[in-house]
C-alpha cells in the first residue's frame, strides 16, 4: 500500500518539478521565463508615487510602513532602470 501511493505521489510532484511535461502525448515545454504582469509599476508610475509620498504628512504610527513601503518602492525603481 505505501509503494502505491508513494509513485502517486512521486508522479505528482514530478508533474510540478519539471521542465517538460507530456499532455496527451504531445510533450510541451515549461516557459522559464516570466511574462510582465499587468499589476507591474512602471517607473512614471513609481516616481508619481514617491513624489506624492514626500510631498505628504503621516502619523507616528504609520512611519515605519511607509519606510519599508517607500524602501521596496526605490527598489523596484531601480531595477527597471538597470
Amino acid at each position: 500500500m505505501f509503494t502505491y501511493i508513494h509513485k502517486i505521489y512521486k508522479k505528482i510532484v514530478m508533474a510540478f518539478t519539471a521542465n517538460n511535461l507530456i499532455i496527451n502525448n504531445l510533450e510541451v515545454e515549461k516557459s522559464t521565463s516570466s511574462l510582465p504582469s499587468k499589476d507591474n509599476l512602471t517607473a512614471g508610475e513609481i516616481q508619481l508615487i514617491l513624489i506624492t509620498l514626500r510631498n505628504s504628512t503621516f502619523k507616528g504610527e504609520h512611519v515605519e510602513i511607509l519606510y519599508n513601503t517607500v524602501i521596496k518602492l526605490q527598489n523596484q525603481y531601480t531595477n527597471q532602470q538597470k
